[in-house]
């Protein structure tokens, strides 16, 4: 497995103002203290869109008609809040989700974002997983019109996790609309409110990221980037005197992290997390490290002995007490031994109990390091705790554990560090986060608001600071087996530890600026080498179909030199062939390639004198929601002086993840000796050389009156 490292780039989306209708349902408005909310109820009203608002209020209730308030941070009474506006309107059509939008300051976006899920799990009873609905969901963000991807600094980052909520309803609420509008609070109201009604007309396209950037409607597309390696291109501010800061504790991923720190650089590292390292005599971690080596040969035994033990000490014994006595010494055997593996590796280990959710806690911890060390050089933020439910059934209790152990924790930073000392750091964020995910929605709301912090701070602090998007890690009790194949459909890959920590190491000594909202997704080594490209330069402007252009040449696809005919290179027509197949993955994600059917070669493409040559491919997209196979029209187009001409054509044939290609052979009976050399036949029969002659050995042929049915030999691979 490999990593494919990606940045986000905005692309135009133009909106087909000739297919906008206005929206038939009922539109109920979240509003907060920005005047939008007030100005388009009003609007809509002129224009007979049915609609009502709710905003923030002591108690629930209905001020006048359609105006209604309600205290946004009880469940309660947002719920009876919902139920009087059904009972009096009957079916929710929509809900636009205004309370994020114009908030400048971090309590006020925290608020927010506790608010949007409040209000979500409160209507979720009636649209989660409900067939043939027509419900919609959007969600207003002011970072700016561009989702913060400009130069701008001046928004608050915690609203962004709104968006994050949005994403995830995507996969809860499968049949309904979603999508998150990012726009400039302080832009004209005629401007914000022709939008609005713009977007409220055009929600069914499937775009789940909308900003409005100067007048002009755009999404976001994920664009490859790579970190330029190159000696002159990386800084040497890591060594033995450098004092590293690592939350989330001497286990897991931050382990790995330090461990690799510690054998490259042998540096001061302090650990820290929730979880305690009480202080032992040597006899006390001898009876810790028996008692966990009992536990990984036989964990039944060391539970019983724990329950022996808690008996012996007149106390309560219960199946949960029993569990946690048990991963407490198995956690802590885990801390020391790669403390002292960090230690016996060169590096000076420190370790404290600290919530980063407490502020007393979290910044006294700060403090006490710049005290004693005189300097942070960087930090590495990887604390997360994860809750997995679906938004119905989660608490705001729950909901916020998870979401402030990166957040609060952030924010803490950002007002604790010494930017001026400090060399980088790093947010572990998720893909949860830029995708969205089923049951994870505290989870991406945590990490987009990580995601747009990084992006500020960078802007502002001169240290490097970047939110890696990191795909799922391999590693025992990471990731689950179900969970694992729900992402290998997807194309996503579990990330070697090595490999991951190795980016790590890249992003951090990384001289110079780059983005600071990144990517990582583990893919198949084979597929990165051939579809990456095709994946960091899809054009989603086209809906209807997958498009890949470039331009064909000698000095990028090597082969080219090894298939000549009288002098000139050619495409050969089994690349043509891989191309199609790779953009009809791209086409419909989730499949893979099954077979071809129909494939129609029109004119090769030949490099005339060794010039380059534009080339375009593309594969019809479809719909295949509950079916097990598709099948994609593709074609490969030249260049030429009146554009593009086809020279493939082909229907590829795709199947479901867990499907091979159902591929049957005939048998060979009367093969008869094939009279020449293996070498003689490239010489005299064949043009191909160098990585295409791969035929090693021809055991024979078997030839009929009616049809040449094959050949029986050996090829190795190139």
């Amino acid at each position: 497995v490999a990593i494919d490292r990606y940045i986000l780039k905005l692309s135009d989306d133009p909106v087909d103002v000739s297919a906008l209708s206005l929206p038939k349902g009922f539109i109920l408005i979240l509003n907060n203290s920005h005047k939008l909310g007030e100005t388009l109820y009003n609007v809509s009203k002129q224009m007979g869109i049915a609609s009502a608002i709710v905003s923030h209020g002591k108690e629930s209730g209905a001020k006048e008609e359609g105006i209604y308030t309600a205290d946004f941070s009880s469940e309660k009474s947002i719920q009876n809040c919902y139920k009087n506006i059904k009972d009096e309107y009957g079916k929710i059509g929509g809900i636009l989700n205004l309370l994020g939008f114009g908030i400048k300051n971090y309590k006020k976006g925290i608020d927010s974002v506790k608010e949007s899920f409040l209000w979500a799990k409160s209507v979720g009873a009636d649209f989660n997983g409900k067939p043939s609905n027509d419900f919609f969901w959007i969600s207003v963000t002011g970072l700016g019109g561009d989702f913060g991807l400009s130069e701008v600094t001046d928004f608050e980052p915690v609203q962004n996790g709104i968006h994050g909520i949005t994403k995830s309803l995507f996969y809860e609420w499968p049949n309904t609309s979603v999508k998150t509008i990012d726009l400039n609070p302080e832009d004209d109201m005629e401007n914000l409110v022709k939008i609005m009604i713009t977007e409220l007309g055009d929600r069914h396209n499937g775009i789940k990221e909308i900003c409005w950037l100067r007048g002009e409607r755009k999404t976001i597309q994920l664009e490859m980037e790579n970190i330029d390696i190159t000696s002159d291109k990386l800084s040497h501010i890591l060594d033995e005197k450098s004092v590293i800061l690592l939350t989330g504790g001497a286990k897991g991923i931050t382990a790995d992290v330090a461990l690799h720190l510690a054998k490259k650089y042998s540096p001061t590292l302090i650990l820290t997390s929730r979880s305690s390292l009480p202080e032992r005599t040597d006899a006390e971690i001898k009876k810790v490290f028996d008692l966990a080596l009992m536990g990984k040969k036989d964990p039944r035994g060391l539970k019983t002995k724990c329950i022996k033990e808690m008996k012996n000490n007149g106390e309560v014994v219960s199946p949960a007490y029993v569990n946690g006595k048990f991963q407490q010494i198995m956690q802590e055997y885990q801390m020391r031994t790669n403390i002292a593996a960090m230690e016996d590796l060169g590096a000076k280990v420190f370790y404290f109990s600290a919530d980063c959710t407490d502020e007393e806690s979290f910044s006294g911890l700060i403090r006490k390091i710049y005290k004693k060390w005189g300097k942070i050089d960087g930090v590495i933020h990887g604390a997360g705790v994860i809750r997995d439910s679906l938004i119905i059934d989660k608490t705001a209790d729950s909901f916020m554990q998870v979401l402030n152990t990166k957040v609060k924790g952030a924010e803490i930073l950002s007002r604790e560090l010494n930017p001026e000392t400090l060399s980088f750091l790093v947010f572990f964020s998720s893909v949860s986060g830029r995708f969205g995910n089923q049951g994870q929605a505290d989870y991406a709301a945590a990490n987009e608001i990580l995601n747009k912090m990084a992006v500020k701070l960078d802007r502002l602090w001169p240290a490097r600071v970047v939110a890696i998007n990191w795909g799922p890690w391999e590693g025992e009790g990471m990731v689950s087996h179900a969970v694992r194949e729900q992402f290998e459909k997807k194309g996503i890959y579990l990330i070697p530890r090595d490999i991951g920590v190795g980016m790590l190491e890249k992003e951090i000594l990384y001289n110079g600026k780059v983005s600071a909202e990144v990517i990582a997704l583990g893919v198949k080594k084979e597929l990165a080498m051939t579809s990456n490209a095709m994946a960091a330069s899809n054009d989603i402007s086209d809906k209807n179909k997958f498009v890949y252009t470039f331009d064909l040449n000698l000095e990028k696809h090597t082969f080219l030199n090894d298939h000549m005919i009288v002098g000139e290179p050619v495409l050969p027509a089994a690349m043509a062939m891989e191309m199609m197949a790779q953009a009809a993955v791209m086409a419909v994600p989730g499949y893979k390639f099954s077979g071809y059917k129909d494939l129609h070669l029109f004119k090769g493409i030949t490099l005339e004198d060794g010039t380059s040559v534009p080339i375009q491919i593309t594969a019809k997209k479809q719909e295949v929601s509950g079916s097990n196979s598709a099948e994609v029209e593709t074609v490969i187009s030249m260049a030429g002086k009146s554009g593009y001409h086809i020279n493939y054509k082909a229907t590829i044939l795709l199947g479901d993840h867990e499907e091979s290609a159902d591929l049957t052979f005939e048998r060979l009976n009367g093969i008869k000796p094939f009279k020449i050399s293996v070498e003689q036949a490239y010489n005299t029969r064949l043009f191909h050389d160098g990585v295409f002659c791969n035929i090693k050995s021809i055991e024979g042929l078997e030839l009929d009156n009616e049809k040449d049915r094959g050949i029986k030999g050996i090829i190795k691979p190139s």
